[in-house]
């Protein structure tokens, strides 16, 4: 039987899909009275949010998403297999994130892949590309029919004792700022929460970087140490950052920006197989969902509901200064795709992807 689950850092009442090669049943007929009681502890790096009802759908944060999901497996599995969802800083801060991955410290992170790009040059790629698509759907078919992707990335992660397990993906990226962007000019001395490839744009356009956790942005943003930040609109809008904020700049750099569920590999190796099955299943009826329609309704609320609750004005930045932003910082892409052959390779299969979906 199909089941509904509850969605997002962004997201709504997902439908499940069916079988994506590792979706069947595979709980019927299992003594789980038997099978060794394991538990997780899972760090999200972004708080809950509120839930929101946009056009008749429930639409709830990641970590309230995550928390439904796991619930779920922790039922398929008789209550022997528990992960537990912390809040933001509770086991570990970005900095620390990848220590404790990778060493087991923590089994599973909810986060952004910029906070490991330090260490796992990929991750400057699976959080999204800049200015290449509009949406979700051209990571549909090398996602969720052919893999690709998803073998690239995994096998780049695997190299730290990381199992890549999701891509989640929230709607667009926007800047949010307290000065309207009309132009590339308008960038110049603003002071941005900015690291990894967002950091190196920030210089490109003439603006300057402060390393701020999602956290720590709204204390930022009110105190006008920083001048703007990049966030997901529903996001923003569900957490109370729009406070702080004056504008927002449309169309969206990023879309889809995509978080990622991650776990430590000694860990995952660890699980019964039957245990890795189900959460497979049910985590991979959440992407699919994300991507499809999901990511879109968010947007979509956060923009033309979320944003007017906070008076916070849409500015809509002319085609000829987007496209002048999209090629003055492309450099950024090409440096990083060169560091290595995981990096190389998502970035052909994703402008490739782009091109075939924009020609369609």
């Amino acid at each position: 039987m199909k089941k509904l689950f509850l969605i997002t850092l962004g997201a709504l009442l997902v439908v499940g899909f069916g079988n994506f090669g590792i979706c069947a049943n595979p709980d019927n007929n299992v003594d789980w009275k038997k099978m060794p009681k394991i538990e997780w502890k899972c760090q999200a790096a972004y708080p809950a949010g509120q839930t929101v009802i946009h056009r008749g759908t429930i639409m709830r944060g990641g970590m309230t998403t995550l928390r439904a999901t796991f619930k779920t497996v922790s039922e398929r599995t008789g209550g022997r297999f528990n992960i537990t969802v912390y809040e933001p800083g509770v086991l570990s801060g970005p900095q620390g994130f990848y220590g404790a991955i990778k060493s087991g410290t923590l089994e599973m992170l909810y986060a952004f892949p910029w906070y490991l790009s330090n260490q796992i040059p990929l991750c400057n790629f699976d959080a999204g590309i800049f200015f290449l698509t509009k949406s979700p759907r051209p990571y549909i078919p090398i996602i969720f029919q052919t893999g690709e992707w998803l073998e690239v990335v995994r096998a780049a992660y695997a190299e730290h004792n990381i199992r890549y397990l999701i891509p989640l993906a929230w709607g667009g990226h926007y800047f949010q700022t307290n000065f309207p962007i009309h132009s590339i000019d308008d960038f110049k001395g603003k002071i941005f929460r900015g690291y990894g490839p967002l950091g190196e744009m920030i210089k490109m356009f003439g603006g300057k970087n402060a390393f701020v956790t999602v956290p720590e942005a709204y204390t930022a943003l009110q105190r006008k140490t920083i001048d703007g930040w990049s966030y997901a609109a529903s996001a923003a809008a569900r957490t109370g950052y729009m406070e702080v904020i004056d504008y927002i700049s449309v169309p969206s750099y990023m879309n889809p920006n995509m978080s990622f569920l991650i776990a430590n590999m000694d860990a995952w190796n660890k699980l019964p197989k039957i245990y890795q099955d189900i959460l497979n299943c049910e985590l991979m009826h959440v992407s699919k969902d994300c991507f499809t329609f999901i990511s879109d309704t968010w947007d979509d609320w956060g923009l033309n509901v979320g944003a007017p609750k906070y008076n916070v004005k849409r500015v809509e930045l002319p085609e000829e200064e987007y496209n002048k932003m999209r090629d003055i910082q492309l450099p950024v892409w090409e440096k990083l795709a060169a560091k290595d052959k995981y990096s190389a390779r998502i970035f052909e299969l994703v402008k490739k992807a782009a091109a075939e979906y924009y020609e369609k």
